[in-house]
């Protein structure tokens, strides 16, 4: 609700839209109107905040971003020329590489050299993470409805496989290597005990368990 006696709500088509609002006989009136068609839209959210006087802040085009490096003085700088609709950047624990998610695929930016190289043919991936040693990248990639947990290694010397997680927890949503790079913490999502957090080894059979069921 906005001062202008106005509700703002994002609708089912996506669209953003604002429709008159009684504030004390708690109705609406007159029809909405769409406020904005290219208010980016994901997982069920707008991206824009909304101030009280209906001023709106939102995200710009996805494909028109650019990848820097930001200081705590807060300088950035600018470390590569492209623009795409980068996403999940993430520092190699060497702090040389920086594993990303461009064209709904992962690639990987050589800090040094100044090289972007496609590091694996999945599609569409998110929320890449590296291994302590910087030799292996997870991620989640998109199969259908359903989320697969996948690992390449970063220098390219075999094709992504899915991670070897002895038994299947829900949908895998996020993981994160342990600091020992033999297991890995899971977030689930979706179905009954959705957000909970598993624990998994990686170098035996002895099946994922819970660290949060709620």
């Amino acid at each position: 609700y906005v001062s202008t006696g106005h509700l703002v709500y994002l609708s089912p088509d996506g669209l953003i839209r604002a429709v008159g609002f009684d504030a004390e006989r708690l109705r609406v009136s007159g029809d909405p109107v769409v406020l904005d068609d290219r208010i980016p839209v994901t997982f069920g959210g707008a991206m824009m905040a909304l101030s009280r006087d209906g001023t709106i802040v939102t995200a710009g085009a996805t494909e028109h971003r650019v990848l820097e490096l930001v200081s705590r003085s807060g300088r950035a700088e600018r470390i590569h020329s492209r623009i795409a609709d980068f996403a999940d950047p993430t520092l190699s624990p060497d702090g040389r590489r920086i594993a990303v998610v461009m064209d709904e695929a992962l690639w990987l930016l050589d800090l040094t050299q100044g090289t972007l190289t496609r590091a694996s043919s999945d599609s569409p991936v998110s929320r890449p993470v590296w291994a302590p040693d910087g030799g292996r990248i997870a991620y989640t990639r998109q199969t259908g409805p359903r989320m697969d947990l996948r690992v390449v290694r970063a220098d390219g010397s075999a094709p992504p496989d899915s991670l070897p997680i002895p038994r299947p927890v829900l949908e895998p949503w996020e993981v994160l290597f342990t600091p020992d790079g033999r297991g890995v913490i899971l977030r689930t999502a979706g179905g009954i005990g959705s957000r909970d957090v598993f624990y998994a080894p990686l170098d035996s059979a002895v099946p994922a368990r819970p660290l949060l069921d709620s």
